[in-house]
């Protein structure tokens, strides 16, 4: 629904500051309370997830919330990273690693946010993608951005920018710029 290119699309490209955009469809009715309950985060290992799930559990303290980390691993699709795997590597192997990264992760991330719940999800898919369908259930959705916005985001792809254009609620996006 929104064109690329955008306001929506390009302050969070551009920004040196987290922005949250909230689709049209998914504003609240005039004069309603909006509950953030459950905060969907994505996490790919990188610094800039980190930054994200830093962001999401500050959330997630303030609105006692459930956090939700979503690592995608698209070993099945083509093109993802079974399209570098030797044949004989064990793709659910290759999950399972991924599971027990981010469960450390989360250990870590417990320890300093004790009253948030939290959950973690691996799954076999593209990042965007499988975010997108969880926006369907969640209250906010958290990215982080490496700054690879405009010209060089569009030859790369963005993960953000995709969550921006499909995203069933509203996304906060946390620019790596923020941080630096």
């Amino acid at each position: 629904e929104r064109l690329l290119g955008a306001v929506s699309s390009a302050v969070p490209a551009h920004s040196a500051c987290p922005v949250v955009v909230v689709p049209h469809h998914g504003r609240p009715q005039e004069g309603a309370d909006y509950q953030i309950n459950r905060i969907v985060v994505g996490h790919d290992g990188s610094s800039s997830a980190s930054w994200a799930l830093d962001h999401a559990l500050n959330y997630a303290e303030a609105w006692d919330s459930e956090i939700v980390a979503l690592a995608a691993v698209p070993v099945s699709a083509s093109g993802g990273v079974a399209a570098w795997l030797p044949q004989d590597v064990d793709h659910e192997k290759v999950l399972e690693g991924v599971k027990s990264s981010l469960a450390q992760r989360m250990e870590r991330t417990k320890s300093k946010h004790p009253k948030v719940k939290l959950r973690s999800v691996v799954l076999d898919g593209a990042g965007a993608d499988l975010l997108v369908e969880f926006s369907r259930a969640a209250d906010l959705v958290v990215v982080g951005s490496r700054g690879r916005g405009g010209f060089r985001g569009l030859l790369m792809g963005s993960t953000s920018q995709a969550v921006l254009h499909h995203s069933a609620c509203p996304v906060l996006v946390v620019p790596r710029r923020s941080v630096d």
